[in-house]
């Protein structure tokens, strides 16, 4: 007799990258980790975190805009390590560039990082939550349980996934935790072999330190990544800027709120160079040597505004760099997750992302510019100028626990 194969599914939830956007959304408060567990914080961590993040970057397959959260995959898929044993768990621990660390410390580690997260700037909102969604006949492990709750702040819940409402209770988290910008993720009815769903969302709303006036807005063009010119509102302004221009590339750090520890670099490459160039260019090596390049510089910079959403399944790429096991019913080992009898019945059978982001000159949805003005005024002399008129990267950090939030490129203004 042929055994049925349970399957677990994971869901990364990622809501608006809204600049300034007003949002009427509970913050998800956290109590303040024990002081050895700050005192501990390590970004060395956080960067192996990034290194993964890079790693699925550069294997995506998509031609145009892309945009997704090493943060939030990282997070997401730690709760499944947190249920993994054996080789499952040794493999997910070499691909995800955290192999030697002690679950534990890895664990406080991020308890420490979301604490830093959601303190760091009062002018800047970020939300974070974790949930977990258990069939309820299924004997999960309470230890496991227990670990999602103190490392992972996670909501766990026990649910009977054969009820009509199962599907609509589970989106009704979603759609709380992405200020309803994502209102449901879950189909119904809800697959019988389904077992469990993992969810992480992330929402950030920060307005620039130094806004872009309306004013400054003009109608100019955008030439995407098939070379066609399209029309686009590029938003401009004058100032200081950290800056950095090499022959491949020129690199801008846009900051958000009052402690401008939040902020948006923009990579554009140079004409002589390609964006596909720059893509695979970016290493987390790469990375921090060209943000010790930056330095402060008079400059105009010109950056079109824009929105898109991206959604895509990760199973490929997480498959590519070396995460497989987990997902073959027949190698997977979840012995940290559930009980004995189940062990050799579960895999994970997808893992989807959702992200959008909204860029204009405050942040807000409402504002546009109902009227253009292009105008030339005699400008102070500049050490450089910036104009973002074709395919670029986007990258959102948080400078003090130096974790990336958003990773992505731009190749088209068309979903604007």
């Amino acid at each position: 007799m042929v055994k049925r194969k349970y399957l677990l599914i994971i869901m990364l939830i990622l809501s608006m990258l809204a600049v300034g956007c007003e949002t009427n959304i509970t913050a998800m408060t956290m109590e303040k980790p024990d002081e050895q567990i700050l005192d501990a914080f390590d970004k060395e961590i956080v960067k192996r975190q990034n290194q993964f993040g890079f790693d699925l970057y550069q294997v995506l397959k998509e031609e145009k805009n892309v945009l997704i959260s090493p943060f939030s995959i990282g997070a997401a898929m730690n709760m499944v390590y947190s249920g993994t044993d054996g080789a499952s768990q040794k493999e997910m621990a070499e691909a995800m560039h955290i192999f030697g660390l002690d679950e534990k410390e890895a664990s406080e580690n991020l308890l420490a990082q979301l604490y830093y997260l959601k303190t760091g700037d009062e002018k800047v909102e970020l939300l974070t939550a974790n949930s977990a969604w258990f069939r309820e006949d299924v004997p999960f492990l309470e230890s496991y349980r227990d670990r999602l709750e103190m490392y992972h702040l996670a909501e766990t819940k026990s649910l009977d996934f054969m009820d009509p409402q199962a599907a609509n209770i589970i989106n009704q988290w979603v759609k709380q935790a992405t200020n309803k910008k994502i209102t449901d993720i879950v189909e119904d009815p809800i697959d019988p072999l389904t077992i469990l769903f993992l969810m992480n969302a992330l929402y950030f709303n920060g307005e620039w330190t130094y806004s872009f006036d309306t004013q400054d807005t003009y109608l100019g063009t955008f030439t995407d990544y098939k070379q066609e010119v399209n029309e686009a509102f590029m938003m401009h302004q004058t100032g200081q800027f950290s800056y950095y221009a090499d022959e491949t590339k020129k690199a801008i750090r846009l900051p958000y709120g009052e402690e401008k520890r939040f902020g948006m670099y923009v990579l554009l490459p140079q004409d002589a160079a390609s964006l596909s160039e720059l893509k695979k260019s970016i290493t987390s090596g790469t990375w921090e040597e060209l943000k010790k390049e930056l330095d402060e510089q008079k400059g105009a910079l010109s950056l079109p505004r824009f929105s898109l959403t991206y959604e895509t399944p990760l199973k490929p790429m997480l498959n590519e760099i070396g995460i497989r096991k987990v997902f073959d019913p027949y190698r997977s080992d979840f012995s940290n997750m559930v009980s004995k009898e189940y062990r050799e019945d579960i895999y994970i059978s997808e893992v989807l992302h959702k992200t959008l982001i909204e860029v204009d000159e405050r942040g807000t949805e409402a504002a546009a510019v109902t009227s253009v003005e292009i105008g030339v005024t005699s400008l102070p002399a500049l050490d450089f100028e910036m104009k973002v008129d074709r395919p670029f990267v986007l990258i959102l950090e948080d400078e003090v626990t130096e974790t990336i939030l958003f990773l992505g490129h731009v190749d088209t203004l068309k979903d604007s």
